[in-house]
């Protein structure tokens, strides 16, 4: 039962911070857009993340498959997939400018 409420908050939060960011997101665009960046660093680091984001899906998601919890299983594909494409989605348009 504890697992489950836990979840379910987790879940509950995750999406809650999703719209959040996604609300930020349409607000960030809306700023003026740096054609000429010092240096790419930031592009960088942004890329050196993503292999730990499929680190952390793997090694939650062996558990949860070992104990056959798919509300778990589902929270962790979520997790990633949004933090992914919300971490990588500020890149895209600057490369369609340049």
């Amino acid at each position: 039962m504890g697992l489950t409420v836990n979840a379910i908050s987790e879940l509950i939060l995750l999406l809650l911070m999703t719209a959040a960011v996604i609300l930020a997101y349409r607000k960030l665009t809306q700023l003026d857009i740096n054609s000429h960046p010092i240096s790419l660093l930031d592009d960088l680091l942004l890329f050196f993340c993503i292999p730990a984001f499929f680190l952390y899906g793997i090694f939650s998601i062996v558990p949860a498959m070992l104990k056959n919890n798919g509300l778990s299983i589902a929270i962790t594909l979520l997790q990633v997939n949004t933090e992914l494409l919300l971490q990588m989605a500020p890149l895209f348009p600057y490369y369609l400018y340049v």
